[in-house]
């Protein structure tokens, strides 16, 4: 359970959230992605995601001008040891083409769902 501060914290990133963001919350919100159940600004372990699906162990973060790489290497590699995804999506390309940016987070979505649900192959046994 998260502690009183991180709650606190939560809460004022999402009531303070950038323009690009509200613009792909608001899209994140429709019917097409309710099956994934993305939550906004979520606490995870040190850091805050900008949207995650527990569901679909997926992060996506949208970045901005004071995104640095070092440290969204350091964010990324602690979300996939634990077996998340992050998608990372310029802030400019949700102004230029939020159509696009929703497409391709529904296409990586789509994707996860089919490889999640596929059996192990295993190699054939040769018959007695």
């Amino acid at each position: 359970m998260p502690s009183p501060s991180t709650t606190h914290r939560s809460r004022e990133l999402r009531r303070h959230m950038p323009p690009a963001e509200k613009a792909v919350w608001w899209h994140l919100r429709s019917p097409l992605f309710k099956p994934y159940q993305f939550r906004r600004q979520a606490p995870a372990g040190p850091y805050f995601a900008d949207f995650i699906s527990h569901r679909m162990s997926l992060v996506i973060e949208i970045d901005g001008d004071t995104h640095t790489a070092e440290n969204d290497a350091r964010r990324d590699a602690w979300f996939t040891a634990r077996g998340y995804e992050t998608l990372r999506i310029p802030n400019s390309d949700v102004y230029d083409c939020i159509d696009g940016v929703m497409e391709t987070i529904l296409a990586r979505l789509r994707y996860i769902e089919q490889t999640k649900c596929l059996p192990r192959a295993t190699p054939p046994q040769p018959s007695p």
